[in-house]
C-alpha cells in the first residue's frame, strides 16, 4: 500500500501527506496515538526529532477539523513539513531549545507578565507550525511584540491598537520582554546579536544564517545515532 502512495495520487490526500506516509514507512520517527496530545507532548516529540499522528476513535472531538479523516491528514502534513523538509535538523534544534527555554525562570517571568493569548500563540508555534528555524524564530518574536503591545495597553487600562508599528513606549516593553526571551533561549554574544537583528531571513541574511546554523548544529547532534 505504501508503494502506491509513493507512485500514485489519491483523491483528497495531499502530496505532502503521501510523502509523509512514505517517510514513516521508511523509518521516520513517528508516535501513533489514539488521542489528541497536549502541547507539551508534541513539543517534547519535536525536540527529539519525532512527530505524532493521531488516529482518533469515533466520538472524539476533532475540532477544528471536520472529521477524523481531516484530522489525520493534518497530522500527516505536519509530519511531512517536519521530517521531509530540508530544514528538519534546524527545526529539531529550534524545538529542543524552545522546550528547554519554557522551563527557564526568565521564560516563566515572561508568562507571568503576558496574557493568555500569548500562551496560545507560543503553544501554536511549538506544536502546530513547521518551517525553517528562522521563520519560527521570527514568528515567536512577532508574537512577543504583540504581547508587549497588549501588556502596555493593559497597564494603562486602554485597548491595544489594532495595527501598525509599535510605538516607542511599546517598543521599550518589547525590548524588556525580548531580553528575557533571549536569556531563556541562552543566546549570548554573536548569537544574541543575531537574535536581536533578525526578524526575517531577508531582513538580515547574515544574521539569519547565524541563527539557522546554530539550530542546525543542535539538531544534528540530537539526530545523530
Amino acid at each position: 500500500m505504501v508503494r502506491r502512495f509513493a507512485t500514485e495520487r489519491f483523491y483528497r490526500v495531499p502530496d505532502l501527506a503521501a510523502r509523509a506516509l512514505v517517510a514513516w514507512a521508511e523509518g521516520a520517527p513517528v508516535e501513533l496515538l489514539t488521542h489528541v496530545p497536549d502541547a507539551e507532548c508534541v513539543l517534547a516529540l519535536q525536540a527529539r526529532g519525532a512527530r505524532c499522528v493521531s488516529l482518533l476513535p469515533e466520538g472524539v472531538d476533532t475540532s477544528p477539523h471536520p472529521n477524523r479523516f481531516h484530522f489525520v491528514l493534518h497530522d500527516l502534513c505536519h509530519l511531512g513539513k517536519f521530517v521531509c523538509s530540508p530544514h528538519y535538523p534546524e527545526q529539531v534544534g529550534f524545538f529542543s531549545t524552545l522546550r528547554r527555554a519554557f522551563d527557564d525562570p526568565a521564560w516563566r517571568r515572561i508568562e507571568s507578565l503576558t496574557d493568555g493569548e500569548f500562551i496560545v500563540d507560543r503553544n501554536h508555534i511549538a506544536t502546530d507550525m513547521n518551517g525553517s528555524a528562522v521563520f519560527l524564530f521570527a514568528v515567536l518574536k512577532m508574537k512577543l511584540k504583540m504581547a508587549a503591545r497588549r501588556l502596555y495597553a493593559r497597564e494603562r487600562g486602554a485597548p491595544p491598537p489594532r495595527g501598525g508599528a509599535l510605538s516607542e513606549a511599546e517598543t521599550e516593553v518589547f525590548r524588556w520582554l525580548f531580553d528575557l526571551c533571549l536569556d531563556a533561549l541562552r543566546f549570548e554574544g554573536p548569537l544574541r546579536d543575531a537574535g536581536i537583528r533578525t526578524s526575517a531571513r531577508r531582513d538580515a541574511p547574515e544574521m539569519a544564517a547565524v541563527l539557522a546554523n546554530h539550530f542546525r548544529k543542535k539538531g544534528l547532534v540530537i539526530l545523530s545515532p
